[in-house]
């Protein structure tokens, strides 16, 4: 028998006791598992849209944030090192002693 035979008659190709059903039911259920999991995206985001709005609004308010204390950060530790070396010690947690 030729390697595509041995595989039409154990089942690979789709071909199950049941006539080939087996396939189009994997099928049917990835399509269906699909549309419900489109089905609660849309859920989640249409009922908790403004809260995704306001976090994604605070998520980039504290990027800028962070961003000019970098700034900062790195202007002190140019014009004064010593400052920032206070900083970072204060910060860090590690004792000057």
């Amino acid at each position: 028998m030729t390697a595509f035979k041995v595989l039409w008659f154990t089942g690979v190709c789709g071909r199950c006791a049941n006539g080939g059903g087996a396939m189009f039911k994997t099928i049917f259920m990835i399509g269906l598992f699909a549309l419900a999991g489109l089905f609660v995206l849309k859920l989640a985001f249409g009922l908790f849209g403004a809260l995704f709005g306001m976090l994604l609004l605070l998520l980039g308010l504290a990027v800028k944030i962070a961003v000019v204390g970098l700034i900062v950060y790195l202007l002190i530790r140019i014009f004064s090192p010593a400052t920032a070396r206070k900083l970072r010690e204060r910060w860090s947690g590690t004792s000057a002693m």
